[in-house]
């Protein structure tokens, strides 16, 4: 921990400040002060036990006088009774540093582990270095270059698994950066997902490959128009509003489904083009401009809230839905004229319609719907009082994350794990 934090403090461009809590020369002078009286008497007189064996050790560190110590130890604890109930753990962590020479990873002995049990001063395996990152707000993961340093220090020092250490980076810089990194990554799979279920569903309603190519570049066109509005209104995402790109796709090809099969639908009716685009738009448009009125609404009272990442993410989201509706109206039948004319014998076979009502036995028992429905809620109702709110944010990260594992573990060690 020295060494890792004195070189971290030699670089300003990286670090502000790094210091050790309850480390450095003024506790390795005056550390022992801190104890009390009898504490110091009990530790005093364990050393005063253990100083043979120091002594004998200083003067041959080799493995037989260390074993030559170990069975005059084991004879006065079975003649004399000295030291009885210390001997079992001295024997397996000797055992199992013997066993380990053969393994990847041998176990060292601490010594003072081992001669500082049972007594009052505690044998700490812990350091914690606070660090005051230099950080990059202009970039996503403001963090990444001083963990990355940080990483880097720990190689260059040896400090790994095979040296007996764990370095773990925690803290708010380090969760979120863990937590931005996997946001962006599960957006970013989830909205790629999202738009080739999305695809495969407008392929399966629409039965046409130009009203589908259409109606995906209408609404590519929209997110990229609704990240331009988010740029120009708040000027940055955030944890949260990012998440408005899944949402857009999801509510956004709503709204090309009912243009291009009403569409298909007249189309297979014998109409023109003209006639078939300018029906679609008179039949469903208001139905259209409604929907993106609500469900925008439903997005905009997010934006009186205090929190500035649920606010932000109604404000493009209601957006969202003006500006895949102007798409839809224009975008879509412009394209649809032009380079991506339907042939109305390519969907001649084709059905805009359900062909099987898979909901009519529902409503052939309509009481029975009612009296399950009935259920359901009396039983969420029952469930309901079990509900309890969650306040520690540390549970709404990825419990496998590096720096949250790291932050429970200070918690349980300070003994305030929730």
């Amino acid at each position: 921990a020295l060494k890792l934090g004195h070189r971290m403090r030699g670089l300003p461009d990286f670090f502000s400040d790094v210091y050790a809590p309850g480390g450095g020369s003024f506790f390795e002078r005056n550390g022992l002060l801190y104890q009390t009286p009898e504490q110091l008497d009990e530790f005093a007189d364990q050393m005063a036990q253990v100083q043979p064996l120091i002594a004998a050790l200083d003067q041959d560190p080799s493995i037989a006088n260390m074993i030559s110590l170990l069975a005059r130890g084991l004879e006065a604890a079975r003649d004399e009774g000295i030291g009885v109930e210390n001997w079992p753990s001295v024997l397996e962590r000797f055992g199992d540093a013997t066993l380990a020479v053969f393994t990847e990873f041998p176990v060292a002995i601490s010594w003072e582990e081992m001669l500082l049990q049972g007594s009052t001063i505690e044998s700490v395996t812990r350091r914690v270095l606070v660090v005051h990152p230099v950080l990059d707000f202009k970039n996503v993961f403001s963090a990444a270059r001083p963990m990355e340093m940080i990483h880097q220090l720990a190689d260059e020092l040896d400090l790994d698994a095979e040296a007996g250490v764990l370095v773990r980076i925690t803290g708010n810089p380090a969760l979120n950066y863990e937590e931005m990194f996997g946001i962006i990554w599960e957006i970013g799979i989830g909205g790629v997902f999202c738009f080739f279920v999305v695809a495969g569903v407008l392929y399966v309603a629409l039965r046409s490959l130009p009203i589908v190519i259409a109606c995906l570049a209408s609404l590519l066109t929209g997110l990229v128009w609704t990240a331009a509005f988010a740029a120009f209104a708040i000027g940055h995402l955030n944890i949260v509003s990012m998440a408005f790109a899944v949402l857009f796709i999801g509510l956004g090809v709503d709204f090309g489904i009912h243009l291009g099969m009403r569409y298909g639908d007249l189309l297979q009716q014998g109409l023109s083009h003209e006639e078939a685009m300018r029906g679609s738009a008179e039949s469903v448009g208001s139905s259209l401009l409604i929907c993106a009125v609500t469900t925008a609404v439903g997005f905009f009272v997010f934006v009186p809230t205090e929190y500035l990442g649920i606010a932000e993410l109604g404000l493009i989201a209601g957006a969202g839905m003006f500006i895949i509706l102007f798409q839809t109206m224009t975008l879509l039948p412009a394209l649809l004229t032009t380079g991506l004319r339907v042939n109305p014998k390519s969907i001649a076979n084709s059905s805009f319609r359900f062909q099987h009502a898979w909901w009519a036995p529902f409503e052939r028992r309509p009481g029975r719907v009612a009296v399950l429905a009935g259920l359901a809620g009396l039983i969420s109702l029952a469930a309901f009082p079990y509900l309890r709110f969650d306040p520690n944010v540390i549970n709404m990260r990825n419990p496998d994350a590096v720096s949250v594992q790291a932050f429970e573990d200070l918690l349980s060690q300070a003994g305030t794990a929730s």
